[in-house]
């Protein structure tokens, strides 16, 4: 519940910016459209946002899906338009009135037409743009088959296939029958193991279940997960509690060491700061040690992270492969990479990232809690490991 403030004075501010953005509508037509269906959509915009946020929230205090998986997306929808109202509005006018500008008393009543429907193009684009975000938050998750160049990969583990999955959010956007047919598509890639990068059950009782149809992946060699933010969210108690009582080993704080075709391969897995504090630096190089302490010296080394940022000290640490999840990609991708990739908040945003011969692979989610994706498809990829040069 302490996470309720929070999120109430986002969605404050959503409808605030809401009505800045009714106020900008409703100056902009009396300019360029006159229209009152316009006038009567600028009053209501505000209404609408609030009732949809309504919606939501009551969905996240009840635990009821119905409501916010209409409120979440609606939501979504008027968030994005609205957003994009603000950028679009000014262009729209700047648009119209160069266009006024130039044109001749020739043909006048025509051309002001025509600059009225492009300038309206703006607008229009903002609503599909938003849309299509929120209906491809919907679509399949994606098995996509990733190669990992490793130097000095042990012979043994060449073309070794992991099957990394991540981000699930169960219970919001994503459901159960909807992992079942994602398992099929893994299962049909023959991964040689599996693992979970935490985030896996909002709706904590559907928990149990999700582990159980994971392990039924039956890969040859055990898979293991790590927790993630979420996890604490939901209670950490009851979330080591199911997995105790289930196939799908948790490591938090330590690993394991396990043979893979004769070569020892060690899988540590880190604990989550939960939120954005001041110390979470320090906080990810204790968990990482702790992790790894355990490991082999001649031992291929995976650390399971939830945070991307755990990469920098597990690196430097000697760990060969870093699994980590979290970002989302921050749910804006184009052409495999996320658009805020190399922002100094979070740098490994989406996708495989190698550094002195190390590598990270950070999902963007099976799963989601705001349902919005744009060229950033839910995925669980399939890793395989490939020797190559330093």
């Amino acid at each position: 519940m302490r996470y309720i403030i929070p999120i109430i004075s986002s969605l404050l501010i959503i409808i605030g910016v809401s009505f800045i953005a009714a106020m900008m509508l409703r100056f902009f037509n009396k300019r360029i459209w006159q229209s009152r269906y316009l006038q009567k959509f600028a009053i209501w915009l505000p209404r609408a946002t609030a009732f949809s946020q309504l919606i939501w929230l009551v969905g996240i205090l009840l635990g009821a899906g119905i409501f916010y998986l209409i409120g979440g997306s609606l939501t979504t929808v008027l968030i994005f338009f609205i957003l994009a109202l603000v950028i679009a509005l000014p262009i729209s006018w700047l648009f119209y009135q160069i266009g006024s500008k130039v044109t001749n008393a020739k043909h006048k009543e025509q051309r002001r037409k025509f600059l009225k429907s492009m300038a309206g193009v703006f607008p229009v684009a903002a609503l599909s743009f938003a849309a299509t975000g929120v209906v491809k938050s919907y679509s399949k998750v994606k098995v996509p088959i990733i190669e990992v160049p490793v130097p000095d990969l042990p012979l043994a583990l060449d073309g070794l296939r992991i099957a990394h999955l991540s981000d699930l959010h169960l219970g919001y956007y994503f459901q159960l029958d909807e992992l079942q047919l994602a398992l099929y598509d893994i299962k049909a890639q023959n991964p040689d193991i599996f693992f979970v990068t935490g985030d896996v059950a909002d709706e904590l009782h559907q928990l149990d279940k999700a582990l159980n149809m994971i392990n039924e992946l039956d890969t040859p060699h055990k898979g293991f997960a790590s927790v993630g933010n979420h996890e604490y969210y939901r209670g950490i108690d009851k979330v080591i509690s199911v997995y105790g009582n289930n196939p799908v080993p948790l490591l938090l704080d330590h690993g394991v060491t396990i043979q893979i075709n004769g070569q020892p391969v060690y899988i540590g897995g880190a604990d989550d700061p939960v939120s954005h504090r001041l110390d979470m630096q320090s906080f990810l190089r204790k968990t990482v040690e702790k992790s790894m302490q355990d490991a082999p010296e001649n031992a291929f080394k995976i650390l399971l992270s939830h945070r991307p940022a755990a990469f920098d000290i597990a690196q430097n640490m000697g760990v060969h492969l870093t699994l980590a999840g979290h970002t989302h990609g921050a749910q804006f991708g184009f052409n495999g990479r996320s658009v805020f990739e190399g922002n100094p908040i979070e740098r490994y945003l989406w996708g495989l990232y190698r550094n002195n011969g190390k590598a990270l692979y950070t999902s963007c989610g099976m799963g989601h809690w705001f349902p919005f994706r744009f060229g950033c498809p839910a995925e669980a990829p399939i890793l395989v490991l490939k020797q190559a040069k330093a």
